[in-house]
């Protein structure tokens, strides 16, 4: 008797396990034929433009990359080798002046302090 029991109630289970199955498979098509609608109502022109966008971004950050690189290697400091010299400004009573630090924390490298003018670059 109890093996009929267990047959029926695991015949139970994996009938409402397939049904369960069945009705996420109808929920599933249900939400593809609706993606695919609303995939044929969208603007090609606009996604055009958006594909221009992302592309004009894309150069501008690349072009953005190339001058952070030249800045780099320009003030490379030449004591430790990994990191570059950075412009620090700072005001004092008799005028602004500036010097350039290590971006590498282990190397303690500063150039000399100056009077900072508008001649001066960070690049």
């Amino acid at each position: 008797m109890s093996g009929s029991r267990r047959s029926q109630k695991g015949e139970k289970t994996d009938h409402s396990l397939l049904e369960r199955l069945k009705q996420e498979n109808r929920k599933l098509k249900r939400e593809n034929a609706r993606m695919r609608n609303v995939l044929a109502r969208v603007d090609l022109s606009k996604y055009e433009h958006l594909k221009e966008l992302v592309e004009q971004q894309r150069q501008e950050s690349k072009a953005q990359e190339k001058a952070e690189e030249k800045k780099a290697s320009t003030w490379n400091c030449f004591d430790c080798g990994e990191g570059h010299l950075q412009l620090m400004i700072f005001e004092r009573r008799d005028g602004v002046f500036y010097y350039r630090l290590c971006t590498n924390f282990e190397c303690k490298k500063k150039t000399p302090l100056k009077k900072y003018t508008k001649d001066v670059k960070d690049s």
